[in-house]
């Protein structure tokens, strides 16, 4: 920062000027100092009850924990001057400190002298132990505590104190905030016949130019005194990192009969800051007989949570593992696999773009669990990365076709020896039950509107229909022109040289090389020499990386965008896992209550949809898209299509102003089925006999025993083309068409991202990152000026209402008490394989397993397994 570089001199003479006019200006009377006592800690350099928020914070205030977001060290050390050894208070102290979340604990250990603690009985040298801890919320308040004990090698008196301080911060906003102290709060005694005095603290902060300028008013008072301190603190940053600070303490009687006031004494020093370390240097001054330099005192800290910095550092890489499984949003717990957070991911690639911190990223690609939406929103990241002039390197230690995929847009793509070349392209399996239903004697009935909704197919037909292969058809030739793209653009090929190496994998290693589609052959340990050698130079990797705002910066009140992600098949109920496999469960329950807690946070300005979800339940994304529409009132809402956002996933996306989908998101699907899953023929097989007892004409419609009667049947397709209608006019109601338009492009269709766009189902091509921009420009906010408040929490589990929806016909199966026990014992034998399939063939076949019996669905067409 050249322009504040030649500032320097000037901010160096105003804080000699305001040290030089402390030092010399005279008292208006001489006070009598009161005693101190053990529990004034070291003399830091610099100190505010309303601003600390750093390890030293167990000593000044312990509601200054509560703001930390990581683990600071610090060491504090003061010293007399010659003519003042022994007479005035030093020591040294080390102090360790963690914070996150509002939620912050310390330790602190000093050595001190005060030649006030004197006598006999109290020597002057002695220890002070504490305990500290704050709780808040991280933004705006906290309140903390801390335990004091200490020790002296001939005091028992100081080695039986205790004592308790207690502390209050509370920031208003960037610009002015308050603090609250007391110290020795419990009454203490060091002697038998007097207490420790209670002191109370209070003050008020100005912070203006984003912290470079802090004026610092502190009140002190000590119980049944005679005067009042009062500490006036400024605080001076010119240049990033370098601050210059000075306080001065005033003391006022409150004696009307001797009413006066004096200049106790001033501290005046810098701060030399680096990001992550920095040190502080002071002088103290006080007053008796007239100004004297009695003392100067140092501090040193680390930690990983900066402060803004003297220097700069560049030319930093960062390592990505791309080797675990990722999810919109992560589930963890004792339902499914933990996973990694992709929406995370792209919002870390693309701050890194606009970082001019970092030179170059290096992505590990191992079979990363991606789908075809996020694939192609990672190769757009890739892509962002090189076009901001960042160095790019992938290395496959797998190099199956989306790893390929991914790795192929990287400026350099190394591979691993131990594995071959082998883009094997990709093919759709289609799944039809139908034939195993038939002889295990379960009748599979569902109705459906419009011939395109295929996806009771499954389940009804031994075969696919045209339409089924022909919406997959369509999506497979995306996906392929894809693959193939992306690999051609990133290794400068011609369509039909890879779609040639598609057809004739693997390529080894060394052919691999050689005809340009990898740029080294490696191991894992040779990567940073590997770096050296191709940038000339030693290359240090940092693994991982977010975006970690400064101390200065978590003063700002900046607004936030808030990122709703809809993941998995839709439910009514709470969100969680799926029980039928890897994969999550989006409940109604759980969404709505997202969507009204931003409703009401005034500081969310537009709220970005993330929506990876097939659909499912017409009821539950008929309520969430409502709850959109009343959010879309107050705030721009915007949707952002993942992998798929079909059927309910769309449902829920049109509730929202405006629609982003990748050109390999599978979307549309717009319509209904509804039907059941009847065990007569089995229970037959097993010896099971039902009786029926009816109570009016429609009872036993959804019964798990008896198949539809043809009233039965008529009076299901009245309802669902009843929802149909309801679907197609919802839509209508934010999309550019007419219900009948709508119709012509649903009728239960799947349409890729590309062309849902010119159906003008989705209003632009884009991935999350894109979606963000655009609601950042809808509240007026600049490109990532807001922070980003993700909703629903992660790793929710699954609800008790799904458990019994998901089993809920086989639970009736087993625990049927009209059985004879052999029969118990048949049915569970028979039970035990089936289910073991239906758990291998996971959530994709099974999704009306997690619905109830003739529950309205909007799922995709057709269960597609591409391999």
């Amino acid at each position: 920062m050249s322009s504040s570089s030649s500032r320097l001199p000037l901010a160096t003479l105003t804080c000699c000027a305001l040290l030089g006019a402390l030092l010399t200006a005279s008292p208006v009377a001489a006070q009598t100092r009161e005693a101190a006592t053990p529990s004034d800690g070291v003399p830091l350099p610099d100190r505010s009850i309303t601003a600390q928020d750093d390890a030293a914070s167990v000593e000044v205030n312990p509601a200054g924990l509560g703001f930390m977001q990581s683990v600071e060290f610090q060491y504090n050390l003061h010293l007399a001057t010659p003519d003042y050894a022994r007479t005035v208070d030093s020591g040294h102290a080390v102090f360790l400190a963690a914070g996150a979340g509002g939620l912050g604990f310390g330790f602190g250990a000093q050595f001190l002298f005060s030649p006030d603690i004197g006598g006999p009985d109290v020597p002057g040298d002695y220890r002070k132990y504490t305990f500290a801890g704050a709780l808040g919320d991280g933004d705006t308040f906290s309140l903390g505590a801390a335990f004091n004990f200490f020790g002296a090698d001939r005091s028992q008196a100081l080695d039986d104190l205790r004592t308790i301080d207690v502390g209050a911060q509370l920031r208003l906003s960037q610009y002015l905030a308050f603090g609250l102290f007391a110290r020795d709060t419990n009454t203490a005694y060091l002697s038998q016949d007097a207490a420790l005095p209670v002191r109370y603290g209070a003050g008020a902060l100005l912070r203006l130019w984003d912290g470079r300028l802090q004026l610092d008013q502190e009140v002190g008072y000590t119980r049944e005194s005679r005067f009042i301190d009062l500490t006036s603190r400024v605080v001076l940053e010119f240049v990033d990192g370098l601050r210059f600070f000075g306080r001065g303490e005033f003391r006022v009687t409150t004696d009307r009969a001797i009413a006066a006031s004096a200049l106790e004494g001033v501290t005046a020093g810098l701060e030399l800051s680096f990001g992550s370390i920095g040190a502080q240097a002071a002088v103290v001054g006080q007053y008796e007989d007239g100004a004297k330099l009695t003392g100067h005192s140092y501090s040193v800290w680390g930690s990983p949570s900066k402060k803004r910095s003297l220097i700069t550092l560049r030319e930093r890489w960062v390592l990505f593992e791309l080797a675990n499984s990722f999810q919109d949003l992560p589930s963890a717990g004792f339902f499914g696999p933990s996973a990694e957070n992709f929406t995370q991911l792209l919002i870390n690639l693309d701050e890194i773009a606009a970082s001019d911190t970092i030179e170059g990223v290096v992505l590990n690609v191992s079979s990363p669990g991606l789908g075809w939406g996020q694939s192609w929103e990672l190769i757009e990241r890739l892509q962002a990365l090189r076009a901001a002039g960042k160095k790019t390197v992938a290395i496959m230690q797998s190099a199956d076709t989306r790893s390929i995929m991914i790795a192929s847009v990287a400026e350099h793509v190394w591979m691993t020896p131990n594995i071959v070349y082998e883009p094997l392209g990709f093919q759709a399996q289609l799944l039809n039950y139908e034939e195993v239903f038939q002889k295990i004697g379960v009748k599979a009935e569902f109705l459906r509107v419009r011939d395109y909704k295929t996806s009771p197919e499954a389940y009804v037909n031994a075969e696919p229909s045209k339409e089924s292969l022909e919406q997959v058809n369509a999506y497979l030739d995306v996906l392929f022109d894809g693959l193939v793209g992306a690999i051609a653009t990133g290794r400068e090929k011609t369509p039909e040289q890879v779609k040639g190496v598609i057809d004739n994998a693997p390529l080894l290693p060394d052919e691999a090389l050689e005809q340009g589609y990898i740029d080294a052959i490696i191991y894992p340990d040779e990567v940073e020499d590997q770096l050296k050698q191709t940038f000339g130079k030693s290359i240090v990797l940092q693994k991982g990386w977010r975006r970690s705002p400064t101390s200065e910066e978590r003063w700002e009140r900046n607004p936030a965008i808030g990122i709703l992600v809809i993941s998995g098949a839709i439910v009514s109920g709470s969100s969680g896992a799926s029980p039928l496999g890897s994969g999550a469960l989006a409940g109604s329950d759980t969404i709505i209550g997202s969507i009204q807690r931003m409703r009401r946070n005034r500081n969310i300005k537009a709220v970005v949809v993330r929506i990876d979800s097939p659909g499912g339940s017409a009821l539950a994304s008929e309520q969430m898209y409502r709850e959109l529409r009343r959010l879309a009132q107050e705030k721009p809402v915007i949707a952002s299509m993942g992998n798929i956002a079909a059927s309910g996933g769309y449902y829920v996306a049109a509730g929202t102003d405006e629609i982003f989908a990748t050109p390999l998101t599978l979307t549309g699907s717009i319509g209904i089925f509804t039907g059941k899953f009847s065990f007569g023929e089995l229970a037959d097989a097993v010896g099971i006999n039902i009786t029926g007892l009816p109570r009016g004409e429609r009872s036993g419609t959804y019964s798990l025993w008896t198949p539809f009667n043809d009233e039965q049947r008529a009076y299901v397709a009245k309802y669902i083309a009843y929802l149909y209608r309801l679907f197609l006019t919802q839509v209508a109601h934010t999309r550019p068409l007419t219900v009948a338009q709508i119709d012509e492009v649903a009728r239960g269709h799947v349409w890729t991202g590309e062309a849902a766009l010119q159906r003008e189902l989705v209003d632009h091509s884009g991935g999350l990152i894109q979606t963000i921009r655009r609601a950042e420009e809808l509240a007026g906010l600049k490109p990532r000026q807001a922070r980003y408040e993700f909703y629903p929490g992660s790793g929710a589990m699954l609800s008790t209402l799904q458990q019994t929806r998901a089993h809920s016909w086989l639970a009736e199966l087993v625990s049927w008490r009209s059985a004879q026990d052999e029969d118990l014992e048949t049915l569970k034998l028979i039970a035990k394989p089936f289910t073991q399939t239906l758990r291998a063939l996971g959530a994709h076949a099974l999704y009306p397993m997690l619905y109830e019996q003739g529950e309205a669905l909007m799922l995709p067409p057709h269960v597609i397994v591409i391999n």
